[in-house]
């Protein structure tokens, strides 16, 4: 059975973001950037409804407002390294949930550090 990839994940959700949309309700086509084991990523970023879409393991599909939070939490490189340091650190495994919640974490540090407002 495939691995989920959280890197692989990371990249799928950056690199979609960054296309520009071919339909007026959001829906791209990704089947021309899909790599090998992408389908199966793409069943497990469904399954845990960061993307939507009846042909979504075929590239098919559009980012949810999950999608979209969880972009906000991993685009940044800085944010991405330390989030990887932190559960490679705690053993390598995470749910896409901590991967996010460490990564917002991370943020929030981020943001309270440069304006001083705690978050």
């Amino acid at each position: 059975m495939p691995k989920r990839n959280l890197d692989r994940i990371r990249e799928i959700i950056v690199e979609v973001i960054d296309m520009p949309s071919q339909y007026d309700d959001g829906f791209v086509d990704f089947s021309k950037e899909m790599k090998s084991g992408d389908s199966y990523q793409l069943y497990l970023m469904q399954n845990a409804g960061l993307i939507e879409g009846k042909s979504s393991k075929d590239g098919f599909f559009f980012i949810t407002n999950q999608g979209q939070d969880y972009y906000d939490a991993v685009c940044s490189e800085s944010i991405w390294l330390k989030t990887k340091a932190a559960v490679t650190e705690t053993g390598g495994n995470a749910t896409l949930e901590v991967v996010k919640q460490l990564a917002v974490g991370y943020l929030k540090k981020s943001i309270s550090e440069k304006t001083g407002i705690e978050l």
